[in-house]
């Protein structure tokens, strides 16, 4: 849970870096307080929110392609480990006991 709050936080301030790292570039510093105006700030406030919202549903839609499949976990076959892997239902085998 911690990595995901840490993605999105990232993701929010994807657009300040570069706004900062653009003042850098053109005006050899990103310090000057008349440069980080309030519009500025919510523009890029939006910008990070957008970026966030889009990586919800981008990663969202990726968890739901796997909602039909089932796990099945690593195993050894012929004498080598075979990596755990999503299957669709009808292709996995009711574990042996």
């Amino acid at each position: 849970m911690a990595r995901i709050f840490a993605f999105n936080i990232f993701l929010f301030l994807v657009p300040f870096i570069a706004y900062a790292a653009y003042l850098l570039i053109t005006r050899g510093s990103f310090r000057n307080i008349a440069e980080w105006q309030m519009r500025t700030i919510a523009y890029l406030a939006l910008g990070g929110a957008a970026l966030m919202v889009a990586s919800i549903l981008y990663f969202g839609h990726i968890d739901l392609q796997g909602a039909d499949r089932v796990y099945v976990p690593a195993r050894f076959e012929d004498g080598k480990i075979v990596p755990g892997e999503l299957v669709p239902k009808e292709q996995a085998e009711a574990p042996s006991e």
